[in-house]
């Protein structure tokens, strides 16, 4: 009865907020907001109408897997053929520069709130370091971000959350390595492990993978060997498949999905890869909203309670100071950030989410530490709430002339 109840609930906010996804975008409450409200609702805390265990459940781990696999893949046909290779001077300052100064400054900020080890720090640092392609889309997607917000700055977040998603675990495996107190010979053993076998063999993978499945689509599409029907279930196919081999290669499978995107994009026509980016984006709802769903139910509030006000100290704090202040300096060296205004906006919209999830899964399994868990469950709580309701405000005055604060209420 329980898991029945489970799918009713489930099925019922996938098909309510997906009527109301257009006025949700237009508004201050996101659907990733609105399935977490109504998860925290029907939960133990409140109604206890659903009770699916806790975040340690390794299913939920496999499941944002899968979610975040679909999420980038959908990232990937979202992006104009060639685009990041557009912006590769950005990219590169976001993903080498961006990324691991977010991951220390959330090390920082973690030890001096919460007084934990260095290495747990910086374990927790790098879950949170990676922004989220479900949270991102919802600034890069919608209509009011399409008439306000230039291509180059969506195009921009969209890749970004790509890739360092797709690099987000080398970067936890990195403080669990390092605790070992390895000898010199051994980090580098590592290191040539991670960036010359997994990093270079996911994005090796990812590129022969997408160009081969474009190729074969355009091929049987040629000979009238392929319906409609089966065409819109592809990218979710090849989502699947690369993830996969991936993980059976020993490859980074996440970076492998996203880049076998990109190769796809290359390869098909724009009618074909229309078809393919909306059944992505729809089947990337429908995971999505229930993850945030669970996620509300099995919040961790007697943790939270226990971390008393210094929780709430270190979530403000790390969405002030985690990505801002350095994308504001840093966006000086990436030519598609034109002037203040820009650089503030790219700045402020690197959320947490599923991603910082799924990292938050594996580095709890790896270290065993429960703190990894709350620390991170929080920050994506708070970040989902945040960035979800300054969306739409910020998107309309972008170019407005209006400042980019917040209103007032």
């Amino acid at each position: 009865m329980a898991t029945d109840i489970t799918l009713v609930t489930v099925g019922l906010s996938v098909l309510v907020l997906g009527l109301l996804s257009g006025v949700l975008r237009k508004s201050m409450l996101s659907e990733s907001l609105a399935a977490l409200i109504a998860g925290i609702i029907l939960g133990p805390a409140v109604l206890g109408v659903l009770e699916v265990g806790d975040l340690r459940d390794p299913v939920i781990e496999e499941v944002t897997r899968f979610t975040l696999a679909i999420g980038l893949m959908g990232v990937a046909l979202r992006l104009p053929p060639r685009q990041p290779s557009r912006q590769a001077r950005s990219l590169a300052v976001v993903v080498i520069l961006v990324m691991p100064v977010m991951c220390l400054v959330t090390a920082v900020f973690v030890h001096l709130f919460l007084g934990l080890p260095w290495w747990i720090s910086f374990l927790i640092g790098a879950v949170l370091a990676p922004t989220d392609p479900v949270i991102v889309s919802t600034v890069v997607t919608s209509q009011l971000a399409e008439r306000h917000v230039p291509s180059r700055i969506r195009n921009l977040l969209s890749a970004e959350s790509g890739f360092n998603d797709g690099l987000g675990v080398p970067l936890v495996l990195l403080p669990l390595f390092l605790v070992t107190v390895p000898s010199l010979g051994e980090v580098g053993l590592w290191l040539l492990q991670v960036f010359g076998f997994e990093i270079l063999g996911g994005a090796a993978l990812g590129v022969l993978g997408g160009l081969a499945a474009g190729w074969i689509l355009k091929w049987v599409d040629r000979h009238n060997a392929i319906e409609k029907s089966s065409l819109l279930a592809y990218a979710l196919a090849l989502s699947l498949l690369l993830l996969g081999l991936g993980s059976l290669a020993g490859v980074e499978p996440l970076l492998s999905v996203f880049i076998g995107g990109l190769a796809f994009d290359r390869v098909v026509t724009n009618q074909e890869r229309k078809a393919e980016a909306n059944v992505q984006e729809a089947v990337h709802r429908f995971f999505s909203i229930p993850i945030f769903l669970l996620l509300g139910t099995a919040l961790p509030w007697a943790a939270w309670f226990e971390m008393g006000w210094s929780a709430l100290g270190l979530a403000l704090t790390i969405i002030l100071f985690r990505r801002l202040p350095v994308l504001i300096f840093a966006g000086r060296l990436m030519p598609d950030l034109q002037g203040t205004k820009d650089r503030l906006f790219v700045g402020w919209f690197g959320p947490m989410g599923v991603g910082s999830i799924y990292l938050a899964g594996l580095a709890y399994r790896k270290s065993g530490y429960e703190e990894v868990l709350a620390v991170a469950v929080l920050l994506v709580a708070v970040s989902v709430l945040v960035h979800s309701v300054t969306a739409a405000p910020w998107a309309r005055r972008f170019n407005t002339g209006q400042s980019l604060a917040p209103a007032s209420r």
